[in-house]
């Protein structure tokens, strides 16, 4: 028995796939991207702390990451830990009192004093989370959106 099939429309369903390769890849992709994270990181400065360095508000930061073969760049949001490495005590806290081995906790940069013995538990301050959450929506709409103009 032999079966013969004819396949219609194969050369419009080329097109949208092109229209959606176009739309998905690119620049105005990459700029979508980084915009998106820079809104991220300035509603997670806005949350965060601020506490006597203002480091934590500082290292928030919003970039294009490097290019992989012919992807679009993706775009991060996020803390760069050389300013601020307690970024992740300030959003998730610490659960235990913990006591420095050597009797010396804090240190001043400006004496060289040290001082304290023990670090307290500290309570969560979320502030990182809850702006990517606020934000969830309208990303995902964004790309949407984009997909859909195909």
């Amino acid at each position: 028995m032999k079966l013969n099939f004819k396949f219609e429309g194969v050369g419009l369903l080329n097109r949208k796939f092109g229209k959606l390769e176009d739309a998905v890849s690119g620049k105005a992709t990459e700029d979508d991207a980084l915009k998106q994270a820079k809104v991220i990181a300035e509603d997670a400065r806005s949350r965060a702390p601020l506490g006597p360095t203002g480091n934590l508000k500082r290292s928030l930061l919003a970039r294009l990451l490097d290019k992989k073969g012919d992807n679009p760049r993706a775009a991060l949001a996020g803390v760069d830990r050389k300013i601020a490495p307690h970024a992740r005590l300030v959003e998730y806290g610490g659960t235990r009192p913990r006591k420095s081995k050597k009797g010396k906790v804090l240190h001043s940069k400006k004496t060289g004093e040290f001082f304290g013995k023990v670090v307290a538990p500290m309570p969560a301050h979320p502030f990182f989370r809850p702006a990517v959450d606020a934000h969830k929506e309208g990303i995902s709409g964004n790309i949407k959106k984009r997909i859909g103009r195909c």
